[in-house]
């Protein structure tokens, strides 16, 4: 019993994967904005931590230079974050409340500066 439709997805998604060059893409992407977010973060004074592989990574609130394991996420403050996550969202950033971001092949240059211009405003305003 083979499932002739999802065969048939998973090559259409194989030859999209393929054609786009999408894991160059999505990671180029990803550490464009995980880039813009740190600068933004570092220029108005605030102690955020953004790190991971760039099609997924993670920012938080942290005075620590590097989060490797449980007791590390300890020491994010989730209340500032909440706040910089929902200001974002109020703007139109869809981000995931417990700080992993997520780049898609669907997201584009100007998708990414919008955001790093977003995330500049909001950590301009939280003091």
């Amino acid at each position: 019993n083979s499932c002739t439709p999802c065969i048939a997805a998973a090559a259409a998604t194989i030859e999209v994967l393929e054609r786009e060059n999408v894991n160059e893409k999505i990671t180029a992407l990803g550490k464009t904005l995980m880039a813009g977010i740190e600068a933004a973060g570092k220029k108005h004074g605030h102690n955020l931590l953004v790190q991971g592989l760039g099609p997924m990574f993670h920012v938080g609130f942290t005075d620590l230079d590097k989060v490797t394991d449980y007791r590390g996420t300890l020491s994010y403050d989730k209340a500032k974050y909440g706040k910089f996550a929902w200001e974002l969202q109020q703007r139109g950033i869809r981000l995931i409340g417990r700080g992993l971001w997520y780049i898609s092949n669907a997201h584009t240059d100007a998708d990414i500066q919008r955001a790093i211009t977003t995330a500049d405003e909001v950590l301009g305003e939280m003091k």
